[in-house]
């Protein structure tokens, strides 16, 4: 019986950090580069493919400056949004 109860706790850990090792890969932080402005909304990032409300970080002191810009992008039916976790300015 003893031996059945370790295996299974080798087993449930396995399971828990293959759960964990997963939703590691699935939240990956995305980069995108483009401009801060300000709006009525907040700030957004102007980029290439379009506009991200900027959340997470206040970067309206940052407005009309090329950025690079890390973090968690959603999209609604909004819009695009990015919980920036980390920002640069660029040149």
């Amino acid at each position: 019986m003893d031996f059945n109860k370790k295996w299974m706790r080798v087993l449930v850990c396995m399971v828990m950090f293959s759960f964990v090792f997963a939703v590691g890969i699935a939240t990956a932080a995305d980069n995108i580069t483009g401009t801060i402005e300000k709006t009525e909304a907040g700030s957004i990032i102007k980029a290439e493919d379009g506009d991200y409300l900027v959340s997470g970080q206040d970067l309206s002191a940052m407005a009309g400056k090329k950025v690079k810009a890390t973090g968690t992008i959603s999209e609604t039916k909004e819009g695009k949004t990015i919980n920036v976790e980390s920002v640069e300015e660029i040149e």
